[in-house]
């Protein structure tokens, strides 16, 4: 009969708009307001640590065809692609962002460092896999640090989520609640709706 009544009552009852609790995300008077993370420099320096390697690796290879000037090239290349979005998202304070953005460019540096100590010739006549390999190697150094410089754009977005979840009002769960009544008893449901 109570759950009867109770289940009469939450159907019947009207929910207006007014009464709705609301979150408040405003931070309270005694917190100071922290800046964000500073996204634009993230970019300019990520992208200046990949570019200025680039370019003088890129005039080291051009110079000569010697294989120890290119050997020295592609190694300036692809550890400095790899230094890119490590520095990107350590301007932007994401640490852990910065190890897992870094981790395949740095795989893909110390792959063509090996190769190239194995096979020195891969830059200009080596053998066909191991031409293959230096550029499946650097085009996938080049692509995964611009793939980590590019998420650098999301940590605002990051910074706001997590900012907003620290100031979350915790909201009752909905639980079942027992009615004792003279007839019987019965169960309720009662928390924020």
């Amino acid at each position: 009969m109570a759950t009867a009544v109770c289940a009469g009552l939450l159907v019947t009852s009207i929910a207006r708009g007014d009464e709705l609790p609301a979150f408040n995300l405003t931070p309270p008077a005694d917190l100071p307001e922290t800046p964000g993370p500073k996204v634009a420099w993230g970019l300019v320096a990520g992208t200046l640590t990949a570019m200025v390697p680039l370019a003088i690796g890129s005039g080291l290879y051009a110079e000569s065809a010697n294989d120890n000037h290119r050997k020295a090239a592609t190694v300036t290349i692809a550890y400095g692609m790899t230094l890119a979005p490590i520095v990107s998202h350590l301007v932007v304070h994401e640490w852990k962002r910065a190890a897992i953005f870094g981790v395949v460019p740095l795989v893909c540096a110390v792959g063509v460092t090996a190769l190239l100590e194995l096979q020195p010739s891969a830059t200009n006549y080596g053998s066909r896999g191991g031409r293959w390999a230096y550029g499946l190697l650097m085009s996938l150094n080049v692509v995964s640090a611009g793939i980590g410089i590019i998420d650098t754009l999301g940590a605002r977005l990051r910074y706001e989520d997590r900012l907003a979840a620290e100031r979350r009002v915790a909201r009752i769960p909905v639980l079942p609640a027992p009615i004792v009544t003279q007839g019987g008893g019965g169960l309720a449901a009662i928390g924020a709706f």
